[in-house]
C-alpha cells in the first residue's frame, strides 16, 4: 500500500548508513501493506489485514512496490 523514500533509504543505497546489509539487498525501511489471502493453517492474519515488515530492513521498494 505504500513504500516511503527516507534519508535513510537512500543513505542505506549508497552504503553509508550504519547498517549495511549483505549484497544483494533491497532498499527500503518502512511501508505497510494489505494481506490478500491465506493458507489454511495460518490463524494470526485475515484477508484485509494491514501488515508492516518484519523483520527491520526487510527490503520494502521491492516487496511493496513490485509484488
Amino acid at each position: 500500500m505504500a513504500a516511503p523514500i527516507n534519508p535513510s533509504d537512500i543513505n542505506r543505497i549508497q552504503g553509508v548508513y550504519p547498517v549495511r546489509p549483505q549484497p544483494p539487498a533491497v532498499g527500503g525501511y518502512e511501508g505497510v501493506g494489505e494481506v490478500y489471502s491465506v493458507g489454511a493453517a495460518v490463524t494470526a492474519f485475515s484477508p484485509g489485514d494491514w501488515v508492516i515488515p518484519s523483520p527491520p530492513s526487510f527490503g520494502t521498494f521491492f516487496n511493496f512496490l513490485f509484488s
